[in-house]
């Protein structure tokens, strides 16, 4: 779903829409914050709400008003049971935690959500989005039209790169299979595996004992198939992830790709390998 597509689906503002972002202090929500501003999106007001697994790591923040710099109402963190009834947007870039009001079957007007971590419990069914291919895919009439849900899932970065090459390669050529790595960044399993590459790298270059506690072995200037540390498991989920998503979107249309997930020695790059027979 484009941008321009999530404000048409809550009615024509003169004045703009309230926009929230769940987790803006995320890597995610710093980039979609800048792409909002950047597009000019009809925004009346850019709200922060900060509620995510990772707000142990930082400082407790309020919500903000981001065009204004300061908190909105009072400067006191957010209150999960706040209504949602002033929001239009909520996009999700970290998975909420305790989940607000607003996010409640019970909301009385719950806001136009957009999850793009897909880490929300009730997207468990949820076909996840592709914008632009949802577009071909609807002027050729191979979808039957725009989601009715208030909520909408963004597909994982590497589904799309794979569902891009897949579909368009399919519109010209007869695949019959498909094979596919994922080399996955530190940055998929949390801001503790960035510190630890980045500790390890450190560490191996001054010759001192590396940690191991989220990768379970030596990551720096290596590529591992699988991981033994906390992280092991963060790692498995997103596999299982990208292979549900990859059928649910997909959806016959092409071959389901047999998919490995690598967890890559970089801290944010996504990188894919793909092999095809036609």
């Amino acid at each position: 779903m484009t941008l321009e597509a999530a404000g048409s689906a809550r009615g024509t503002k003169n004045e703009g829409y309230c926009v929230g972002v769940v987790g803006a202090s995320s890597l995610l929500g710093k980039e979609l914050v800048a792409v909002l501003k950047e597009r000019e999106f009809p925004v009346s007001r850019l709200l922060e709400i900060e509620a995510g697994l990772d707000a142990a790591l930082e400082p407790e923040l309020p919500i903000i008003d981001l065009d204004k710099a300061e908190p909105v109402g009072s400067s006191r963190p957010f209150n999960p049971e706040v209504r949602g009834d002033e929001l239009d947007i909520a996009f999700v870039a970290v998975r909420p935690d305790p989940l607000p009001a607003f996010f409640r079957p019970q909301s009385s007007r719950p806001p136009l959500i957009i999850d793009l971590d897909r880490s929300l419990a009730a997207l468990g069914q949820a076909v996840p989005r592709i914008a632009r291919l949802d577009q071909e895919a609807l002027s050729s009439g191979g979808l039957s039209g725009e989601p009715t849900s208030a909520m909408v899932a963004s597909a994982h970065p590497a589904t799309i790169v794979l569902s891009s090459l897949l579909l368009r390669l399919a519109s010209q050529v007869e695949i019959t299979t498909a094979v596919a790595q994922i080399f996955s960044p530190a940055s998929q399993l949390g801001v503790r595996a960035i510190d630890e590459l980045q500790r390890q790298t450190v560490n191996l270059l001054s010759f001192q004992k590396i940690p191991r506690a989220i990768f379970g072995f030596q990551l720096a200037f290596n590529l591992l198939p699988r991981l033994t540390g906390s992280g092991s498991e963060g790692l498995s989920c997103l596999e299982n992830r990208l292979r549900g998503e990859l059928e649910k979107y997909l959806a016959g249309r092409v071959p389901l790709p047999a998919l490995k997930l690598f967890q890559a020695p970089v801290f944010y790059s996504l990188a894919a390998s793909l092999y095809v027979e036609t």
